[in-house]
């Protein structure tokens, strides 16, 4: 069984994909840990289980999947990476690990990148523009995202530090 869970939570746009090849490839140096990281790319269909009602019915398998890999491993870290925690209910996510990863969550870490701002909405608006998903100006963007709040992380990011930060069995660590 791992010792400790690290659940990467994302952001989107923030290099997640870049850390979760790294991860698959194991193109990484430890100082003499071994790291677990059950999946061939990312977590974010175990997190749409959280998010979408139609995924609803997967989430057993997905959670309990994670688990045995989990369990089965001498790794002295897990880690779950999914930028899609972006869009969970971090109460949600609590009470499914504790359900399903109940000797899990007692040694559990969430780690949070978030992007400069100017960073975030030139990498979005030109990913959104490379799949043809949006097709207005730069200035219209904006002005959406805004309008959506995509970027006013402090609300998003108190909700986990209140539901994982204030507990002594997990320690929100947020970077930027």
């Amino acid at each position: 069984m791992i010792k400790e869970l690290i659940v990467h939570l994302g952001d989107t746009k923030t290099g997640s994909t870049s850390i979760q090849k790294v991860l698959k490839q194991k193109t990484y140096k430890t100082a003499g840990e071994e790291l677990c990281y059950p999946t061939q790319n990312h977590h974010n269909a175990l997190v749409r289980t959280l998010t979408r009602k139609r995924h609803l019915p997967q989430r057993e398998v997905r959670f309990g999947s994670v688990y045995n890999r989990f369990s089965k491993s001498n790794a002295a870290l897990g880690i779950v990476s999914a930028e899609h925690f972006q869009f969970a209910d971090p109460i949600l996510f609590e009470k499914t690990a504790r359900q399903y990863w109940p000797d899990l969550c007692e040694n559990m870490r969430l780690i949070a990148y978030i992007r400069p701002h100017h960073e975030k909405l030139l990498s979005s608006y030109s990913e959104r523009v490379k799949l043809g998903i949006v097709s207005g100006s730069f200035d219209n963007f904006v002005e959406e995202v805004f309008e959506s709040k995509l970027l006013d992380y402090m609300p998003r990011l108190k909700a986990w530090r209140d539901v994982f930060g204030g507990t002594p069995s997990a320690r929100a660590v947020l970077a930027h």
